[in-house]
């Protein structure tokens, strides 16, 4: 679920601490920043840069969408799952390259 909400989130510059889902997600500094969970200080510093930097915002932004469109939208979603199918029938039927793209 956490993860859905950073996905749905990621047009917008993102803060968030480093922690396995959103360091999956976010590429810090360049689809947003990660910081300690140990450290609110790092957090307050990695918001103020947003707000007091609006080009780096949107750049961050940008790249997010960016990212979602490419790795997480439906497409990419789609040619995974076909690939994921692909390599499913091979290993159990022998079939290579049967399923229509």
């Amino acid at each position: 679920m956490l993860g859905n909400i950073i996905l749905e989130a990621h047009s917008l510059p993102a803060a968030a601490v480093r922690s396995p889902v959103p360091a999956h997600l976010i590429q810090d500094g360049v689809t947003g920043i990660l910081v300690s969970s140990e450290d609110p200080g790092a957090m307050a510093a990695a918001f103020k840069k947003v707000i007091e930097n609006p080009h780096f915002a949107r750049r961050l932004g940008e790249a997010g969408k960016h990212q979602v469109q490419t790795v997480y939208g439906e497409k990419a979603v789609v040619a995974q799952y076909h690939a994921l199918f692909e390599e499913l029938l091979s290993r159990r039927c022998g079939f290579s390259n049967q399923i229509a793209a």
